[in-house]
């Protein structure tokens, strides 16, 4: 099994950013291709954050806590957005969202509004016009 990570942007251009072999190397080549273009330019920190560029959805439990084996897999022809759940993919149901923004200074970020309150659905505003990233299995 081989897995893509995948990048769309807002014009919704598809590029295949990498093929590999495992799950959590597909995950950590997303985590750091959304930390180089969010973080690892000439901005200032607090620039940085309000002026993100990528994001990775991500699902985490009732404690906030990042899911492992289920991983954001773009959308379906129809537009449902379709999820790897442990070595299947299926259609995304009810499970919570973050979005995640990259690795600053040593620490992860999500994405929040200007209330500090997590963004937690594709609809929002902050995720207009930005590149995401997903995986696709082959």
């Amino acid at each position: 099994m081989s897995i893509q990570v995948i990048s769309r942007d807002y014009n919704g251009t598809t590029s295949i950013v990498a093929t590999v072999e495992d799950l959590d190397d597909a995950i950590d080549r997303i985590k750091s291709e959304v930390s180089d273009m969010n973080f690892n330019n000439a901005l200032t920190t607090d620039n940085k954050f309000r002026s993100i560029e990528a994001y990775f959805p991500q699902f985490v439990d009732e404690d906030g806590e990042v899911v492992e084996g289920l991983v954001y897999a773009g959308n379906a022809t129809d537009g449902t957005h379709r999820v790897y759940d442990e070595g299947s993919l299926r259609n995304m149901t009810d499970e919570e969202l973050r979005f995640y923004i990259g690795r600053n200074e040593g620490e992860e970020f999500f994405l929040q509004t200007w209330q500090n309150r997590p963004v937690n659905n594709f609809g929002h505003d902050l995720l207009e016009d930005k590149t995401y990233f997903f995986v696709k299995v082959v």
